[in-house]
């Protein structure tokens, strides 16, 4: 079940570049929204009475998350996506991309995250999947990597939730 969310929560994320072509801004009733003034840099940001949200290429450094990023993965094309409410806590997500084979990616993980994280891998070619899962969706803090290929290259979506 919470695969499929990931994989749903990626699915979206990789969705936004087509949103983001939409170049006249929109606005809800009690919202405001940035644009950055960068051609080169598409991201928006939504802030409400409840919290913020921020998506985009930038909005998410990777870096930043407390997960190992795969060496010379480089920001994928789809931006990124972070959420905060206004009393504390949030989702973050990004994913990075790199031209490494799959299983080279995987391995890395495997060594990188902690014993006992990798929940899946299935598949092989263009339809494997690999996903690590530390902490549960109703801890403090919860952190997955989500490894898939995609065409010639192998997206790592990589997602951190908190209730703090």
């Amino acid at each position: 079940m919470r695969f499929g969310l990931m994989l749903a929560l990626a699915a979206a994320l990789a969705a936004f570049p087509a949103c983001a072509k939409n170049s006249a801004p929109q606005t809800a009733p009690g919202t405001t929204t940035e644009q950055s003034p960068t051609s080169s840099v598409q991201q928006a940001t939504i802030q409400m009475p409840q919290g913020k949200v921020q998506m985009g290429q930038g909005a998410v450094d990777p870096n930043t998350l407390g997960l190992p990023v795969y060496p010379g993965a480089t920001p994928s094309q789809a931006g990124s996506f972070s959420v905060s409410g206004a009393q504390g806590g949030g989702t973050q997500i990004v994913t990075i991309v790199t031209k490494d084979p799959f299983d080279k990616v995987v391995a890395f993980y495997k060594a990188k995250m902690p014993a006992g994280t990798q929940e899946v891998q299935t598949g092989s070619g263009a339809t494997a999947k690999a996903q690590f899962v530390a902490g549960k969706a109703s801890d403090a803090e919860h952190k997955n990597v989500i490894i898939a290929p995609s065409g010639d290259a192998v997206n790592i979506t990589l997602i951190v939730g908190s209730t703090k």
